[in-house]
């Protein structure tokens, strides 16, 4: 029986392996890449990294001090208009979840996002009108709309797999079940 092996083009080779140094961790995007770890690290010796990178890392925020959320936005936007000014500049993701650099141009969808992520982890008690009175102000807007523009400026590769839209369909679907169950308490309809 003949094994139908998948190939990969030089590109998406280099492209991972430039991710696994950024990243540091080889195992976590030959996983979110779909492909055997082994296979990344051969990769990672023969083509090795040509140039210095800069690594982003996740860090989880807590929502009961905003000024820690516009702090790290503040952060972000140092790092992303430097590297706008830079010359010979790229950004590589792996998503698990869709960036925020398409939700910034809408602060009110930025905002939802954000919202509904603390809101479904139990960081942010409340409802979204009271999470906007808390958060909304010249300086965060101003932060988006920067940031928007340092991105644009940005040559990107985003590399998003199954789990990037079913982050975001579970989102859909925990807003979508806590709209209806807060309808049906109050007495409305949902047909």
């Amino acid at each position: 029986m003949e094994r139908n092996r998948k190939k990969y083009d030089r590109e998406f080779k280099q492209k991972a392996v430039e991710l696994s140094y950024a990243r540091g961790n080889a195992s976590e995007i030959a996983e979110e890449l779909g492909i055997d770890k082994g296979l990344l690290y051969r990769w990672r010796k023969v083509l090795g990294t040509k140039e210095p990178s800069l690594q982003f890392n996740y860090i989880p925020l807590d929502m009961s001090n905003t000024d820690v959320y516009k702090l790290y936005m503040k952060q972000l936007l140092h790092s992303f208009s430097d590297l706008s000014k830079v010359d010979d500049k790229e950004v590589f993701f792996t998503a698990i979840d869709i960036p925020m650099f398409h939700f910034l141009p809408y602060t009110e969808l930025t905002l939802f996002k954000v919202f509904s992520w603390y809101n479904s982890t139990g960081a942010f008690k409340g409802n979204f009108s009271e999470f906007c009175n808390i958060m909304v102000d010249d300086e965060l807007t101003g932060i988006y709309k920067q940031l928007t523009e340092a991105y644009k400026v940005i040559p990107s590769v985003e590399i998003w797999t199954d789990r990037t839209f079913d982050t975001i369909l579970r989102l859909i679907d925990y807003i979508y079940s806590n709209i209806t169950a807060t309808l049906s308490v109050i007495g409305l309809k949902t047909d």
